[in-house]
């Protein structure tokens, strides 16, 4: 636009000075021409008035006024020439503004033309740079729509993981609910065999006591009686300590068990140690339950420690997966913050 002005300006100051220099041409030529005639007209005017007579006055006087009248037109050529020469002096510092303000517009257009270079090369820097943050942009979008999928797979872990988590709460609290209600029937269970030790030693007593009567009576058949009183004596006291040993083992079982098999148990256990059934048993019979009670009670101590190993695996779990939830919803809290990121 600049470079289109100032050509613009240069023809047009061209053009006003071929056409000064074409008027003040021809305005010479006419002066010239003028003072030509001029000079000519008072040569042939002095020619005249020395050879023309008196008759010819009027002539001359004619001549005076068409000198005159030359004369006017020479002074207007002359103002014409003025005018001209102003103009054109007005020309040429009309010209050398022009010029001055070429040279500045020329200032301003190379000023304007490396600016424009820089400014390119400024975009330039800056389009690469946007270009590298659209791929950075595009990566992050895909991290951010990665982590989103990650975010979602995690968040479904964690209710998964959540519902698993009730679930073994429920569970556990089941389990514990159920264990306190064994142990509390476990409990009046070894109340009741309490009260049944309590009476198989009183009957003991009862029986001693016989015993010790009946040897004042009759010696012979008292130490007859004595030996049997002996093993019997000793049954009683293997007796009394199966009773604790399956005291134990129905304390476990009872621990174990359903409220309705521990019921059923009980009744067994308690026709088990009534005396009738006790003073009934062989020894060997004895023995074989006992060994029945204890092996019993082995399977029951295997259960108990099952059990308990399984309750501290389902602890341990239950505490991996709070851990897990409470990360994971740490990961889902941050997450917001990286989409204001993004």
């Amino acid at each position: 636009m600049l470079v289109q002005t100032l050509e613009e300006l240069r023809q047009t100051l061209s053009r006003k000075e071929q056409q000064a220099v074409f008027r003040e041409d021809m305005l010479r030529r006419d002066i010239e021409d003028l003072q030509k005639r001029y000079q000519a007209s008072e040569r042939r005017c002095e020619e005249l008035i020395t050879q023309v007579p008196e008759s010819t006055r009027p002539l001359l006087r004619q001549i005076e006024a068409m000198q005159e009248t030359t004369s006017r037109r020479a002074e207007a050529w002359a103002a014409v020439e003025r005018s001209l020469n102003s103009r054109l002096q007005e020309a040429e510092s009309k010209a050398a503004a022009a010029e001055e303000r070429e040279r500045s517009v020329n200032e301003r257009l190379s000023q304007t033309l490396s600016r424009i270079n820089v400014l390119e090369a400024q975009i330039s820097c800056l389009r690469a740079e946007q270009t590298q943050l659209s791929r950075s942009l595009e990566k992050e979008r895909q991290r951010a729509a990665e982590q989103r999928q990650e975010y979602l797979a995690a968040k479904e872990e964690a209710d998964t993981q959540e519902v698993r988590a009730n679930q073994l709460e429920e569970e556990i609290r089941e389990l514990r609910r159920k264990h306190k209600q064994e142990l509390q029937d476990a409990l009046v269970h070894r109340e009741l065999l309490q009260q049944e030790v309590e009476r198989e030693k009183a009957a003991r007593a009862d029986l001693e006591r016989t015993v010790r009567v009946q040897s004042t009576e009759l010696a012979p058949i008292a130490r007859h009686n004595s030996t049997l009183e002996n093993g019997s004596l000793s049954r009683k006291l293997s007796t009394t300590s199966s009773i604790e040993s399956m005291e134990e083992s129905y304390y476990l079982q009872a621990s174990l068990d359903s409220s309705d098999g521990f019921s059923e148990k009980r009744n067994i256990g308690e026709t088990a140690l009534s005396p009738l059934y006790m003073k009934s048993m062989t020894p060997g019979a004895f023995e074989s339950a006992l060994r029945q009670k204890e092996g019993e009670l082995a399977s029951y101590m295997s259960r108990l420690t099952s059990l308990e190993s399984i309750r501290d695996s389902l602890s341990e779990e239950l505490v991996k997966m709070t851990a897990q939830c409470e990360k994971l919803k740490a990961e889902a809290d941050t997450l917001p913050g990286i989409r204001t990121e993004l």
